[in-house]
């Protein structure tokens, strides 16, 4: 390995330590939801019963596959979700996979352009080679 190689690493290295820290700062936010009331951080809803996320008061329009994705990864914050897990959560039909190759990059997508017309928060992050999680905002 190369020098350039060993920084890389590091950068990669510290990227990962930096994201594990912010993870654990979300924690404190967790909120276990057994009843299928709404669940509410500070300015994240979600409504099971309705299909709906609201952030700041306004409502974020979604498809049913993207409030789907939305509400798996809201469930599982701060844990990250590999691509196949989510494939296996969301897009699991009948016993079958109903999916593409292209189906999580373009769904998550089409989530964070409707976020970003609500707020400037970075929702959804990439763990670069690991898979996504939600912040709770």
């Amino acid at each position: 390995m190369n020098l350039k190689d060993e920084i890389d690493n590091i950068k990669k290295s510290i990227e990962s330590i930096k994201m594990s820290i912010e993870l654990l700062n979300n924690d404190i936010n967790k909120v276990e939801n057994i009843n299928h009331e709404p669940i509410i951080t500070n300015r994240m809803k979600i409504i099971e019963s309705e299909y709906k996320v609201i952030i700041d008061r306004k409502i974020v329009n979604l498809t049913a596959m993207e409030y789907k994705l939305v509400e798996y990864l809201y469930k599982r914050s701060p844990e990250v979700c590999t691509r196949s897990q989510i494939i296996k959560s969301v897009w699991l039909h009948e016993g079958e996979y109903i999916y593409d190759d292209r189906v999580v990059d373009v769904t998550l997508h089409r989530v964070r352009q409707a976020f970003k017309r609500i707020t400037d928060d970075e929702v959804i992050r990439t763990m670069v080679r690991v898979g996504y999680f939600l912040i709770r905002i």
